[in-house]
């Protein structure tokens, strides 16, 4: 199983998964015509994950995790943190990894 970090900016999605050592990255562009997300989309790639944190704009975490609960109640169930957060830098992704999901942590 792996953790991810999903985080929102005004112009995309960005979900990093950490995989036993491996880290990926998965981008999601917003729609031009209407500036939609696919949280459909999104949503099937996050059953993959065991735990997950959301970071990003407030509107755009509380309007994901509302879908979620009508939606997909189970993936909603493996939210442990919601953040605010305006970037998502490699120094914070390391750091939220440590904090989060490294053996022997606790929420």
């Amino acid at each position: 199983m792996s953790d991810g970090i999903l985080y929102f900016d005004q112009e995309k999605v960005e979900l990093t998964i950490f995989s036993r050592g491996n880290t990926g990255k998965v981008i999601w562009k917003k729609n031009e015509k209407d500036e939609s997300i696919d949280f459909e989309e999104i949503t099937q790639r996050l059953s993959e994950t065991e735990e997950l944190i959301l970071i990003g704009e407030s509107k755009m975490n509380l309007e994901f995790r509302r879908w979620l609960l009508a939606h997909n109640r189970r993936i909603a169930r493996k939210l442990i943190a919601t953040l605010p957060g305006r970037s998502l830098t490699s120094e914070l992704i390391d750091a939220y990894r440590t904090k989060y999901f490294e053996s022997g942590s606790t929420h």
